[in-house]
């Protein structure tokens, strides 16, 4: 499995099927989505690329630590057991919850880790306040050449 933890270690792949989550833990909710996410990397033929957070975006939102279940270091190496080909570490601060939902989409996802498939929750939400969603997604993913996947 590939490891890109930090912005220094992304190198853009506009073929990868990726989600998006901190997947702490990697329970069996998770498993159900890895397992998802390979089924569609495999259709799409291109690499599974899981994407998280570090610090835990609700620790910088709302200034208090938030207990983990498991370090980034750990978390890939769970990632790798289950197949997972790209495991990319963004780094969260406050000045990136600050991002716009558009500009996190365009410079973040299509421009800094590169995407032509992604797998979201229907409740998924991203960008400052939380305010982009699934809709915004498939209004960008045509402009900027991605498929939105929406698990119900």
């Amino acid at each position: 499995m590939k490891r890109e933890i930090g912005w220094d270690e992304i190198e853009p792949d506009p073929q990868s099927v990726l989600t998006v989550g901190t997947f702490d833990g990697v329970h069996r909710g998770h498993q159900a989505i890895i397992e998802y996410l390979h089924q569609r990397s495999q259709q799409q033929d291109g690499p599974s690329t899981l994407v998280s957070f570090d610090p835990h975006p609700r620790s910088v939102v709302h200034g208090k630590e938030i207990p983990l279940l498991t370090t980034v270091r750990e978390r890939a190496d769970i990632l790798e057991a289950l197949g997972i080909d790209r495991f990319v570490v963004v780094p969260f601060s406050t000045e990136f919850a600050q991002l716009e939902p558009n500009d996190y989409v365009t410079e973040v996802l299509v421009g800094r880790i590169g995407l032509q498939e992604i797998t979201v929750g229907y409740d998924h939400r991203f960008g400052k306040k939380r305010a982009g969603d699934v809709d915004l997604l498939r209004q960008l993913g045509p402009e900027y050449g991605f498929e939105v996947d929406v698990i119900p």
